[in-house]
């Protein structure tokens, strides 16, 4: 193997020599080697790295990793960019070789070398990762836009600045990055940095699935399924995309459809599949489908119950940095579930969960401050950490954020802040909500007194088998307050809370067979009503039993 010194050209010869290698590169000619080779015996580095990507690929030439090695080390030792990000990719990407190559072909200026050098400190040092991305992209390197757009997503060694993740994450696409499409369109989706637009979402959603990307293929599917950006709410259609992502061996697609085939309410049930899907997506790595799998095995759905089996599965999911999973182990540990029954560790499961913004980890630690369970009491802790997951959308963080404004934990009572909560509660389904708004609306509280809402509210509250609406509608037919009298169903639905153990339903009850309210008074049934509600912890069906 020549030295590269052994013949010398003159600076015009060598640049004659590539250029003609160039031209002949462009025509599919690899001719353009014999031309390249000699530019590089005259001690050109370009040609010298030219030549190792030759051997590398095998074009023009028979491929000789060996020989690319060399080539690309004479190059690099003369500082050549390319050649050393290209040397570097001959080593562990562990490696103090590799670092060492990639932050010298970075300083000399490659941007595909900025970039890469930026994913290999993001970990350790996101300030330093930002930088070099920003730096690549002074080149118009599409692959750094993306990243710098991600960067600026999630606030990693800058501050998060949506409008700026989607003006790089546009500038990518735009650029043929194709790996920008998802992000750009779920921007588009979401209104985050720009305006809203569903059907462009939908547009750049469509492209990207139709090329083949297995998670524009989910995204795609979740559209139609949710009609988004005016498509027609298709569910079959939505399958449809759900097995063609999950055939590409996207994992969230894979659990998406095995939680339909398990659930079977919007498809023909089949447990087993829906289990075997779940199986592979772990396989591939997939952290939802992990803790899909656990809760399956802590149910038993579809498989022997065995709690011990998913706490494992939740481990493995957290391992893998799933902010969800912490808030699993957190309630095994909290309720002794495969675990010795630890508060302390739950609430450290938690934490590690909430610092990753992950809701429900948010929620359940604020519950264990407003408890002082296994930490100290603290109401103004645990409000900061319920307002959070609330603005995460957490349905339950919503409804007790609501009780919270209510009854002045942790914050000033605010009468407004709580019926507002409880209207978005309602808006996401959640059952106890109904009752709650629906007493704002029987008693006046913030809007205009209005008896029929209330009535309604607590009916829809009942079909969800609520305590507190069974309580409420309960009390209102007893009195025929807004509603015809109807004795016999109001005690039916007040006995039905007494026996969830609602202690105001056993006051009530107490109270009407004592003061023989639309029914002969039985004071036997009365003292027995009190004594539950007295043991219940109810201060009021106390006092009552000392007046009897």
């Amino acid at each position: 193997m020549p030295d590269g010194d052994s013949r010398k050209l003159s600076p015009e010869d060598i640049e004659q020599l590539l250029a003609e290698a160039d031209r002949l590169c462009e025509l599919g000619h690899y001719a353009a080697f014999a031309l390249d080779m000699r530019a590089a015996e005259g001690g050109d580095a370009r040609a010298r790295t030219h030549l190792g990507w030759y051997y590398e690929n095998g074009l023009g030439t028979d491929q000789n990793p060996d020989k690319a090695f060399y080539w690309y080390s004479l190059a690099a030792a003369q500082g050549h960019a390319e050649a050393q990000y290209l040397l570097a990719g001959f080593y562990d990407h562990g490696s103090d070789d590799y670092h060492r190559l990639l932050r010298a072909a970075a300083i000399n200026g490659s941007p595909a070398a900025m970039t890469d050098y930026g994913l290999s400190v993001a970990e350790t040092n996101p300030t330093e990762a930002f930088v070099w991305f920003l730096r690549a992209t002074d080149h118009d390197y599409a692959r750094a836009e993306f990243y710098l757009a991600h960067a600026f997503e999630k606030g990693k060694g800058t501050e998060s600045d949506s409008d700026a993740a989607f003006t790089h994450f546009r500038k990518a696409y735009d650029a043929d990055y194709p790996h920008a499409a998802v992000d750009l369109a779920l921007h588009y989706e979401q209104g985050a940095g720009t305006a809203a637009d569903e059907a462009e979402a939908v547009r750049i959603m469509s492209l990207a699935a139709e090329n083949g990307d297995s998670t524009a293929q989910f995204h795609l599917g979740r559209m139609i399924e949710n009609g988004v950006g005016g498509l027609d709410a298709d569910l079959q259609d939505a399958i449809a995309w759900y097995r063609r992502s999950a055939d590409n061996g996207n994992t969230t697609a894979m659990t998406t459809l095995a939680a339909k085939l398990i659930v079977g309410d919007e498809i023909e049930e089949n447990i087993p599949a829906g289990i075997a899907l779940l199986e592979k997506a772990v396989d591939a790595g997939g952290t939802e489908a992990m803790i899909k799998l656990g809760e399956c095995f802590e149910n038993g759905t579809g498989v022997r119950i065995n709690p011990k089996k998913a706490l494992a599965l939740y481990g493995m999911a957290a391992e893998k940095g799933n902010p969800a999973a912490f808030a699993y182990i957190g309630v095994c540990l909290e309720y002794g579930i495969a675990a010795s029954k630890d508060l302390r560790k739950a609430a450290a499961m938690y934490r590690r969960g909430a610092e990753q913004n992950d809701p429900c980890a948010l929620y359940r630690l604020a519950l264990l401050y407003e408890r002082g369970a296994g930490m100290r009491d603290d109401e103004t802790e645990a409000f900061r950490l319920m307002s959070r997951s609330a603005e995460l959308g957490n349905e339950e963080a919503i409804f007790s954020l609501a009780g919270y404004y209510e009854d002045g934990v942790g914050t000033r009572i605010d009468s407004r802040k709580a019926f507002a909560l409880y209207e978005q509660a309602v808006d996401l389904g959640k059952p106890e909500a109904y009752a709650y708004l629906g007493y704002y609306y029987e008693n006046g509280i913030v809007v205009p007194q209005d008896l029929d809402m209330a009535i309604d509210l607590y009916r829809a509250g009942l079909e969800n088998e609520d305590t507190y609406a069974a309580r409420r509608l309960g009390d209102m037919l007893v009195k025929g307050r807004g509603i015809a009298q109807d004795t016999d169903e109001g005690l039916r639905l007040l006995r039905i809370a007494a026996d969830d153990g609602d202690d105001m339903a056993m006051l009530i009850l107490g109270d009407i067979y004592y003061h023989g309210q639309h029914l002969p008074a039985d004071r036997t049934e009365a003292k027995k009503w009190y004594r539950l509600a007295a043991h219940a912890g109810n201060e009021d069906a106390e006092d009552r039993l000392e007046e009897l």
